[in-house]
């Protein structure tokens, strides 16, 4: 382990021994357990995960822990969805083409709905909880309640070679609430 030597800026680093090295001189390779490959935790393997923003609180399952503790709702309705994301004033010719795609579930409860999406691994925990399903994705003061349902092990940098499976509770409990949601954030 290594602390910042003495002085703001300083470009020397004091080792735990009180010896002195130049930052420059600093590597440091980091290996992630042979389960990492399978999952966020070695007990609950799967890069799949639900998070419950309607329960009283808030809350993150993930990987095979989904299959404990489900409630007895019935998907209704399933609907495909594609979309573009709003992208500010300036488009690019790709951003005009760039579309996403995710898939909505209506319970028969009718109390909210569930957005399915694929994006990339640790993609939420690297962007601080950030999603489009959310109208708390820009809180800088608070951050969102996603991150705060976090636990610790799915914040990592994102990964753009691989992806995981997310599936959000939204408050739209039907595709007519869904889509005017959308519809504020569309490009």
């Amino acid at each position: 382990k290594y602390r910042s030597g003495s002085g703001i800026g300083s470009k020397m680093l004091k080792t735990m021994t009180g010896k002195n090295i130049n930052a420059g001189d600093v590597r440091a390779t980091f290996r992630s357990p042979s389960w990492a490959s399978r999952g966020w935790s070695e007990e609950s393997p799967g890069f799949l995960f639900w998070f419950e923003s309607t329960a009283e609180i808030p809350r993150m399952r993930y990987g095979t822990d989904l299959a404990l503790g489900s409630d007895d709702a019935l998907c209704e309705r399933v609907h495909m969805i594609n979309h573009r994301y709003a992208v500010g004033e300036k488009e690019s010719a790709k951003d005009r083409l760039t579309y996403h795609s995710l898939v909505f579930l209506e319970w028969d409860h009718g109390k909210y709905g569930t957005v399915v999406e694929i994006g990339y691994l640790n993609g939420i925990g690297g962007y601080s909880g950030k999603s489009n399903w959310f109208h708390d994705k820009d809180d800088k003061e608070n951050g969102t309640a996603m991150y705060r349902a976090l636990p610790p092990e799915m914040v990592k940098p994102w990964k753009t070679g691989v992806s995981e499976i997310r599936c959000s509770d939204v408050p739209a409990s039907n595709l007519d609430e869904l889509m005017s949601y959308i519809e504020n954030y569309t490009g």
